[in-house]
């Protein structure tokens, strides 16, 4: 107990570094591999939980600014930002097609969960799961890119919050850690990683939805290594 102790108390120094260079302390470490062989720390991996949120990388709609990023400091605006999905299948993973966010974490990661708030008229009038396919970049490489010929379709649940008309939707990426040793990405705790995620609905015209994000009601973002996933759990290996 005292060797796993001080393996996440190091993991911690390892903070997450966003976009503009701050940093903040992670939460709750773990061991992803090791716990088996207590007498050799040389082959332990941890990873911390980490919360970051969506933001605003310039004024107007998302889609017509810089591509928007995250960092671990909480939204305060009222006003949330429009991120719309309107023929988001076009061919392209850029903020002029669909919703996309960047920026970078420091460390290892296996999990990342992401909540989005979204308004979506045909799903909101049905309520049935959100169609979604998304792509997840690490490093410039795209590790899981979820559409119909790659894992078939899969509805994400919408939860409906305190606003009328507008849903938050969960889902999570499992099992990071070995696709990116797969593919050969830099690993450890002191390694800074690009990460982009960019998301739409499968099917045109129905799909058509506005994405909330950057304000204090609805504070989309990206949770790093949560021990709780939530939502519909994607596992990066069925992807590599």
């Amino acid at each position: 107990m005292t060797r796993i102790w001080k393996v996440c108390l190091a993991a911690a120094v390892a903070v997450l570094l966003v976009s503009t260079g701050a940093g903040a302390a992670p939460g709750d470490c773990r061991l992803i591999r090791g716990a088996a062989t207590p007498e050799d720390p040389t082959d332990d991996v941890s990873v911390c939980e980490t919360q970051t949120y969506f933001h605003r990388a310039g004024p107007g709609l998302a889609n017509l600014g810089s591509v928007p990023s995250f960092d671990t400091t909480a939204p305060t605006a009222a006003d949330p930002a429009p991120y719309a999905t309107i023929l988001g299948r076009l061919v392209g993973t850029t903020n002029l097609h669909r919703p996309t966010f960047q920026g970078s974490f420091t460390g290892d990661m296996d999990t990342l969960r992401v909540d989005v708030f979204l308004t979506s008229p045909v799903y909101n009038a049905t309520a049935i799961g959100y169609p979604l396919i998304f792509d997840l970049q690490i490093d410039g490489q795209s590790l899981v890119l979820e559409n119909p010929a790659a894992g078939g379709e899969q509805d994400v649940p919408m939860d409906a919050t305190s606003e009328d008309g507008v849903y938050k939707m969960s889902f999570a990426i499992k099992n990071l850690y070995e696709v990116m040793e797969r593919n050969g990405l830099d690993l450890g705790p002191d390694v800074q990683h690009t990460v982009l995620i960019s998301m739409t609905a499968l099917y045109y015209g129905d799909g058509n939805s506005v994405y909330w994000f950057d304000s204090a009601s609805r504070p989309s973002g990206i949770y790093f290594n949560p021990n709780n996933p939530k939502g519909t759990v994607y596992d990066a290996t069925n992807y590599s």
